[in-house]
């Protein structure tokens, strides 16, 4: 396939590129600002989960990100917010979603999904117009052995027969890459640093690592996914993700939101990922150096205004008592 790097000075190859394949990559990070952040995240997650190699936790949250500068600021950087602008249009939109994966992968013919299931069978999805796309920062090498990246599988994001319901057609699309994936699964060659735009309709999954690795997971880890305590001290992958659309698409996916957070509850605190970013009101609980940046880059940070609003609101204080404890 065609080189999935872009160059943000030629937008036309830009949009040629996300159009055609489904994802753009481009480089963003130094080594030092990766070994900035990748700090942060070991601060972070140690003080709400403790050792990663002994925690089940994989996740950092929305709320557990707003107290670390370098984590927030980094999904800012100009030259994401540039690309991200080419993208979707000068009047592009953040979502308030956002969250650090650790030691996630894909095994086997596992993992495999599209960013927008939750959605199906909504109409906007298959509209001319509409484009979501998931963000990923990542923080290691894409390597054979431990994986610190994505698979896709390019153009899926277009394949939809133009017959039948929105959900038939993804039902269609399903069936396809559930035979395409055993075959022409695409390895994004991601290096530290290196950010990634991918549409929400595209197929993708965590890479696998190597099997040296996937052989010292137990049945019971297998099951669930869990590496923790398997990859060796500082070679833990993370992936700073967020949400970015254009604009008049926000409004859908977080009223989608609200339908998953509502099944969350009965989780613990840290799987309750929606019902944290619901609650969440820009610029009050932002802080001042990622405001800055996002007001610098000429970019809107859409927030759930619906009739649940308050509710929302009053969990997230609540989460925040929780983590201070």
């Amino acid at each position: 396939m065609a080189s999935s790097d872009s160059n943000l000075a030629d937008p036309a190859q830009i949009e040629r590129a996300f159009r055609r394949n489904g994802f753009v990559r481009i480089p963003v990070l130094s080594a030092e600002e990766v070994r900035a952040v990748r700090d942060e995240i070991y601060v972070c997650f140690r003080r709400r989960h403790g050792d990663i190699g002994s925690s089940e936790a994989r996740d950092l949250t929305s709320r557990d990100l707003l107290s670390q500068s370098k984590l927030l600021c980094a999904i800012v950087h100009p030259r994401i917010t540039a690309l991200l602008k080419c993208l979707l249009g000068a009047d592009c939109e953040y979502l308030p979603d956002f969250e650090a994966h650790i030691n996630q992968y894909g095994i086997g013919g596992g993992g495999w999904h599209v960013d927008c299931g939750s959605e199906i069978p909504q109409p906007y999805l298959l509209e001319p117009r509409y484009r979501f796309v998931k963000c990923g920062l990542y923080l290691q090498p894409n390597g054979p052995e431990l994986a610190g990246g994505i698979d896709v599988l390019p153009g899926l994001h277009r394949w939809f027969p133009p017959l039948g319901s929105v959900k038939t057609r993804f039902r269609a699309q399903f069936i396809l890459f559930d035979l395409l994936r055993r075959v022409r699964h695409y390895r994004v060659p991601t290096e530290a640093g290196d950010f990634v735009a991918f549409d929400s309709r595209l197929p993708h999954r965590g890479t696998a690592p190597g099997a040296a690795i996937v052989r010292q997971l137990s049945a019971q880890h297998r099951t669930t996914n869990n590496f923790s305590g398997i990859i060796p001290p500082g070679c833990d992958k993370m992936v700073i993700y967020f949400d970015a659309c254009r604009a008049g698409y926000a409004r859908q996916f977080l009223d989608n939101s609200v339908r998953r957070a509502r099944a969350e509850m009965g989780e613990p605190w840290s799987n309750q990922l929606r019902a944290q970013y619901l609650g969440l009101q820009y610029p009050d609980d932002f802080p001042p150096e990622f405001r800055e940046q996002l007001t610098a880059a000429g970019i809107r940070m859409a927030v759930y205004d619906g009739p649940e609003k308050s509710a929302w609101i009053e969990h997230g204080r609540n989460y925040q008592t929780a983590l201070a404890r």
